[in-house]
């Protein structure tokens, strides 16, 4: 083990050694246990949360940050409880926390999915022209779009496990954001990393810190024990309580001089339940059969299946790559090396070189080789009708099985293939999605999905082998073992 290995492990370990345990509060662990929290729905489905349910959350006039509008709601609740907590002694003014002036910091950011993704693929773009293509004159081999696929192709199977190239692999990886769920907020203006657990620990320590943790729960949130500055409203949270009647501890009939609030036999939500039953969304799943504008559980209602939009993905931003890489180099150079044979056996050698044009793309971008986020790239008919879906699906199929490292040889990766165009020429494009979604989804390479540690509460290894094998049973490949290493980029 390097120092540089022992030190960050022995940081991690020390953090966790002195930080508070409380078995009564259920908290929030990003490290550990709840990574791809608002990123997979209870089927291990990559999702990302509609625009249309953000509304903008308080924060004084530090500027605009969005969360979802039932965590909205919870916040101002949250932020009320805790002032007004401080102003009657409940809290202490002097603190970390900052009672008397609650506010969010951080939370969801416009463009935060779009514009991080569009950062993290021109990267990878860059990366491949400058140093990939570079090797042994690879360039050389790009005569037109179709060869530069062959290259790009080659060039993420080597990188595709650490640096996946689908927005869904994207989404499950660690370079997107915690915060693209919506469901997180800081209240403090803190940096992390575990050169900053120094700091983290002084949270910890601070005289408040138990009074905010308790305040959070009752609201629908849970503390990140990694940052506790950082709150997640947890959609698996509440319930019904007891509900307090003003009106009968007034009551003549009730002998109570001092008014107390007393418990009635009523009922009421409590936690995220109360928040979300105001907008029509629950925790609870559908009845089977509910038609999708119908559905009401939060993450059919208020997110979106990656998985079915990585065509449309794919092909719009490989579009972009061939329009950038043309505007650069629509030309390139080859040197040929010819030998005329002379009477007494000597050869004259010639260097020549020749300069070939590259194939254009009908209606191509030029943009001297920038990407711009969240734009339209206008993909041509002309292209779409060369490269329609089925083209795109073989290559969504090879990238999801090597970002998620699932052992294929080429007779496996031809059988998935088989079934995959199968499925399509009946069911057509969803469902051929579907069938990719299901084969590369909740398997362990995909390191993400830590076995018995779900963020909302499913029984140890249960959920993680019941998906494997539903994925399994639904893409019908038992005809081959899925094991081995071939093609698996480490």
């Amino acid at each position: 083990m390097t120092d540089f290995t022992r030190s960050t492990y022995n940081s991690r370990n020390n953090y966790n050694d002195l930080y508070p345990e409380y078995t009564d509060i259920k908290e929030f662990d990003l490290h550990r246990k709840h990574f791809l929290y608002g990123r997979i729905d209870r089927d291990g489905n990559a999702i990302y949360l509609n625009d249309a349910n953000l509304d903008q959350i308080y924060t004084g006039e530090q500027g605009t940050e969005f969360a979802l509008d039932f965590v909205c709601d919870a916040f101002d609740f949250l932020k009320n409880y805790v002032r007004k907590l401080a102003n009657t002694g409940g809290m202490q003014g002097n603190s970390l926390f900052r009672p008397l002036d609650f506010r969010v910091e951080k939370a969801w950011r416009s463009g935060d999915l779009e514009y991080s993704y569009y950062r993290y693929l021109n990267r990878l773009y860059t990366d491949f022209v400058q140093n990939y293509l570079e090797v042994n004159r690879r360039f050389e081999e790009i005569t037109d779009f179709d060869s530069f696929l062959k290259s790009f192709s080659k060039y993420m199977a080597s990188i595709a496990y650490y640096f996946p190239l689908t927005k869904t692999g994207y989404i499950l990886s660690y370079h997107c954001s915690p915060f693209i769920s919506g469901m997180m907020v800081e209240v403090a203006p803190e940096r992390h990393g575990l050169q900053y657990n120094k700091r983290a620990i002084e949270y910890t320590t601070d005289a408040n810190f138990l009074a905010i943790k308790n305040a959070a729960k009752k609201f629908g949130f849970m503390m990140d024990r990694n940052a506790p500055w950082r709150l997640v409203f947890n959609v698996a949270s509440g319930g019904l309580k007891p509900k307090y009647d003003i009106k009968l501890a007034f009551s003549p009939s009730y002998k109570n001089p001092m008014g107390t609030k007393i418990l009635s036999p009523e009922k009421e939500l409590s936690g995220a339940k109360y928040f979300m039953a105001n907008y029509g969304v629950s925790f609870e799943k559908d009845a089977e059969g509910t038609p999708f504008d119908q559905k009401r559980h939060v993450f059919d209602a208020y997110f979106t299946k990656a998985h079915m939009e990585e065509i449309e993905n794919l092909r719009n931003y490989l579009f972009l790559f061939y329009s950038a890489f043309y505007t650069q180099f629509s030309t390139y150079t080859k040197i040929e090396v010819s030998q005329r044979m002379h009477m007494q056996m000597c050869s004259n050698m010639k260097l020549k070189v020749k300069y070939i044009n590259r194939k254009e793309l009908p209606g191509m971008a030029t943009d001297g080789g920038a990407l711009y986020p969240g734009t339209d790239p206008h993909v041509p008919r002309q292209f779409n009708d060369s490269y329609g879906d089925q083209f795109w699906l073989n290559y969504i199929l090879k990238f999801r099985l090597l970002e998620t490292a699932t052992p294929h040889d080429i007779s496996r990766y031809k059988f998935f293939q088989k079934r995959m165009h199968d499925t399509f020429n009946v069911f057509g494009t969803k469902a051929a999605l579907n069938y990719i979604n299901d084969l590369t989804k909740g398997f362990f390479a995909t390191k993400f999905i830590s076995e018995g540690e779900h963020w909302y509460g499913e029984p140890s290894k249960s959920i993680n082998e019941a998906r494997k094998e539903s994925a399994l049973a639904n893409v019908g490949s038992d005809a081959f073992e899925l094991v081995g290493t071939l093609n698996k980029p480490r």
